[in-house]
């Protein structure tokens, strides 16, 4: 173990001075002159030629900032506008990933009721400027949603056909 060092006023036999020039000195290089005393570059302009130049090189700086400042707004909104678009679209991306995983459509066991009349009102409709003139096929379409009904209902009310069970012979 290191053991702990005497004290430097109790030690016989070393002294060390320092002298105030060689302190002065030290200061000096670690502290240059220039560093502890600013600079000052104030321009003063001797003559109005002086005096606008100074005007214009001020003027066309600030001019500079103000263009900067802009592109830099400018370029911050379109990276904003940009990023919310990429939000968006990943938004419905994933809306419609989901939708298409969660949602089936019903199967269609057996052709829609009354599709030719139907089809035959919409191109009417379509067609024609005064729907007064699809009045026709308005009719044949409710009448033939009443035959679907009427089918609809039958068929439903209708005991359920069960074929008879033969009878093994034993």
């Amino acid at each position: 173990m290191d053991a702990p060092l005497p004290d430097p006023l109790e030690v016989e036999g070393y002294v060390v001075r320092v002298s105030e020039a060689l302190v002065a000195r030290l200061n000096q290089v670690a502290a240059p002159e220039s560093a502890r005393t600013p600079i000052n570059f104030t321009l003063r302009p001797q003559t109005g030629r002086e005096q606008r130049l100074v005007e214009q090189t001020l003027q066309r700086e600030r001019r500079k900032r103000t263009e900067l400042v802009r592109r830099v707004q400018t370029h911050w909104r379109l990276l904003e506008e940009r990023r919310a678009a990429q939000v968006s679209e990943a938004v419905e991306r994933q809306l419609g990933e989901w939708q298409q995983r969660d949602y089936q459509a019903p199967l269609r066991t057996r052709p829609l009721f009354c599709e030719a009349e139907r089809q035959a009102l919409i191109q009417c409709y379509q067609t024609e400027r005064d729907v007064l003139d699809c009045a026709q096929l308005i009719t044949a379409l409710e009448q033939c949603a009443a035959r679907a009904e009427q089918t609809a209902l039958q068929e439903s009310s209708a005991p359920a056909r069960t074929e008879p069970v033969a009878k093994s012979p034993a």
